[in-house]
């Protein structure tokens, strides 16, 4: 987007880049005095072809010299060369005189992204979170004393609008120099609460499992700052999660992938350590249903605790199609969108089994 007033128009524009690569700078140089230079002869003339980033072709008077082969080449600086990526305008104006332009331009040398690191208390009841803005300029430019906006889709709006991450350090103009990276505090949350749970994927358990440990879950609800959250909506980026034991060790799991997490959604991050408890998954074949269009399935899993205390469990399911849960043993609920979770209490040093029929239509 161009604005530099009524009185001038921009009729046309290139942009040159890679300028500073020897091919590049011969390119440029056609139609100007060259020397060639070899063990035997010294020549100059004017600069017709290059080749393979070589003076092939050159004019001397009215001889035509043609290489092949090791040579030095020499070409007649001009200021018209150009070392720098370089934007050229062809313009018309009424009148000389020094014109002020706002240029507005996509790049693919600038990308921010977002990472961040949780601190578990000892007893894993609360947390502190902080979360980092990181800018990366892959340009051939500086950018000094520049605004920054950091856009992300909005969650509220189907991915059709987009909203601002207010990033503290970036409300005043901030430099960044080709080929640097700069971190900036987005967030910094203390004792956020947060539970501890497992969580058994039957996705990963398709055709039935034998018993396997299941792992252990964060669980992080973005509450508004008033009941001790986070209170803003955290851009899709890397999360790091330490826990301190009473032995002084510190277990650490990730870096895990976060996506966009508004306010008043939660997320499961894979915590350190395991959870106690295992999960056995076993499904019958499907029963056909010819008349009613569709396919039923006998789901059951059976869950164990080696624990001292009662503990809840999620078990997820990804349905697929027009789908219908027929006679579960527990109540469940939707889950991320595409999947539904039931959740199981299971009895300190016990057992608890979840059965159901998922019903399939075609």
């Amino acid at each position: 987007m161009l604005d530099a007033g009524k009185d001038t128009v921009v009729l046309s524009q290139s942009f040159e880049s890679h300028l500073a690569d020897p091919a590049a700078l011969l390119q440029q140089a056609i139609g100007r005095p060259a020397s060639v230079l070899t063990a035997d002869i010294t020549a100059q003339g004017t600069l017709l072809r290059v080749a393979d980033g070589r003076i092939s072709m050159m004019r001397a008077d009215d001889e035509l010299w043609i290489f092949n082969g090791d040579l030095v080449n020499v070409i007649q600086w001009d200021d018209r060369l150009k070392l720098e990526p370089t934007l050229t305008w062809l313009v018309e104006t009424k009148a000389a005189g020094r014109r002020d332009f706002d240029l507005t331009y996509a790049t693919d040398g600038l990308s921010w992204s977002a990472a961040y690191a949780m601190h578990l208390d000892r007893t894993a009841a609360t947390a502190d979170i902080s979360g980092w803005i990181e800018l990366k300029n892959r340009t051939a430019a500086d950018f000094t004393e520049a605004a920054w906006h950091i856009l992300d889709e909005d969650p509220d709006d189907d991915g059709n609008g987009t909203i601002e991450y207010d990033i503290p350090a970036l409300r005043t103009p901030q430099s960044l120099k080709r080929g640097e990276r700069r971190q900036f505090a987005y967030v910094q949350a203390l004792n956020v609460p947060v539970t501890m749970r497992p969580i058994f994927d039957s996705s990963s358990a398709e055709g039935g499992v034998e018993a396997v440990d299941i792992p252990l879950f964060v669980r992080v609800i973005n509450r508004d700052r008033g009941a001790a959250g986070l209170g803003m909506t955290l851009p899709a980026g890397d999360f790091v999660v330490y826990q301190a034991r009473d032995s002084g060790a510190i277990r650490i799991s990730g870096p895990q992938g976060m996506p966009q997490l508004p306010v008043g959604y939660s997320v499961d991050l894979a915590a350190p350590g395991p959870s106690g408890v295992t999960a056995e998954r076993t499904q019958s074949v499907f029963r056909h249903k010819p008349q009613a269009r569709a396919q039923e399935q006998d789901i059951t899993v059976v869950l164990e605790n080696s624990l001292d205390e009662d503990i809840e469990v999620d078990v997820i399911e990804r349905p697929w199609g027009e789908w219908d849960i027929l006679e579960p043993t527990h109540p469940f609920e939707p889950y991320r969108k595409t999947a539904i979770v039931f959740t199981v209490e299971v009895p300190a040093k016990g057992a608890a089994e979840l059965a159901y029929t998922m019903k399939i239509a075609y």
